[in-house]
């Protein structure tokens, strides 16, 4: 923990603690700030010999330049082609991914809280959740029924190759 602490970065700049300083001019090492980025320069998935899509058969286009992760070099339709609206998916890329994240987190949380702590979800495994609408009463959150969650009946449902049709 300590060592942590005595060298860790802060807003890219190395913070480097007194005693590590005199350590390093005892053994003629330059201490030097870091940039806190996550390609380094022989790393072979940044840059232009990253690792492209389809190896030396890839005609990468010029605005892709290996800078970001997961850039192997293919764009077909040209989305990241505009630096402004690349800018802009990549946001809208993050802010998905965390609510996946969230979504992952709320598929295990039921689960594990019901098989450990004996709290009772009606259903609490993910991909049956979504059958409790056809119980008596229909869907509810904490005891009170959801609107437009109610109970769906035999006769309002789709009836998939039947000659008469729903109901």
């Amino acid at each position: 923990m300590a060592a942590a602490l005595a060298s860790s970065t802060f807003l890219g700049a190395a913070v480097v603690a007194p005693a590590q300083k005199a350590e390093a001019k005892k053994i003629n090492t330059v201490v030097e700030a870091r940039r806190t980025k996550s390609a380094t320069p022989d790393s072979p998935f940044y840059g232009p010999d990253r690792v492209t899509f389809l190896g030396p058969f890839t005609d990468v286009p010029s605005y892709l330049t290996g800078e970001y992760p997961g850039d192997y070099g293919w764009d077909t339709v040209g989305l990241s082609a505009d630096p402004e609206t690349f800018a802009a998916y990549r946001e809208i890329e993050l802010m998905h991914a965390r609510w996946a994240m969230l979504g992952t987190l709320g598929c295990f949380l039921p689960e594990a809280l019901e098989k450990y702590s004996g709290i009772n979800f009606g259903e609490s495994v993910w991909f049956k959740a979504g059958g409790q609408i056809f119980q008596e009463g229909g869907l509810d959150y904490l005891g009170k029924p959801i609107p437009g969650a109610r109970p769906v009946h035999h006769r309002h449902r789709l009836h998939p190759g039947s000659a008469d049709g729903p109901g």
